[in-house]
């Protein structure tokens, strides 16, 4: 699967080469981000766990309808998770069946994501060698594998892709700078805050069901040509 969607990614990248050759309003950036992201749930009997290192990584496409103004999209792939302490019992359903977690028990989940952007950028005018930009807008998002390592029963990134749902729906906003090197060549610097909008987990079967959200803060970086 990896390999299928870098070879998207890199036909992607070649029209969008190909297309900056006849027009300039296209744009293309390669990027990574570095983020710490952490779970909400709506129920007080779930705890917030501390913060979880992720990180994603791909293409995202610029076109400017105005010279300001544009609309931005992408393919990343992402890595992030979270942990919750959990309070009463609580039933898991990993791949190789269910089981519940005594009170008290921490679960981090270890999550990877196709993520696909899609989003209003709004720009500067270059003021020397630096423009400065926001983005804001929707990201969908594709679980790609769910583990998850849990303090009672000596669970350790077991699969658990039984209890993550498969699709989820969240909004970024961004903001940052390019700095320019010429020749269509920038640098790309942003502080970026990520939350998504539908529930992390599928609560199946479960007596009391909670909405648990990944709340995400990370630098952006890139190059764009």
């Amino acid at each position: 699967m990896k390999r299928n969607i870098l070879l998207i990614c890199l036909i992607f990248a070649g029209g969008i080469v190909m297309s900056q050759e006849r027009s300039s309003p296209i744009k293309f950036s390669l990027i990574g981000s570095p983020h710490l992201s952490w779970l909400k749930s709506d129920v007080v009997d779930n705890e917030k766990g501390p913060m979880y290192f992720g990180y994603y990584a791909g293409l995202e496409f610029d076109y400017f309808f105005e010279d300001n103004y544009g609309f931005s999209t992408g393919i990343n792939l992402e890595s992030t998770g979270g942990s919750l302490t959990y309070l009463e019992e609580q039933v898991i359903h990993f791949d190789a069946g269910a089981d519940t977690m005594a009170p008290g028990t921490k679960m981090t989940f270890q999550l990877k994501y196709l993520d696909i952007p899609l989003g209003l950028k709004f720009t500067s005018s270059e003021i020397g060698y630096t423009t400065v930009f926001a983005d804001v807008g929707l990201n969908l998002l594709i679980n790609t594998k769910a583990t998850g390592t849990a303090t009672d029963n000596n669970y350790v990134k077991e699969p658990i892709s039984e209890e993550i749902s498969m699709f989820n729906i969240g909004y970024h906003i961004e903001g940052g700078i390019l700095y320019s090197f010429g020749n269509n060549l920038s640098l790309v610097i942003a502080i970026e805050y990520r939350n998504t909008f539908l529930d992390l987990t599928n609560d199946r079967g479960a007596p009391v069901t909670d909405n648990v959200y990944i709340n995400q803060l990370g630098l952006k970086l890139g190059l764009a040509f």
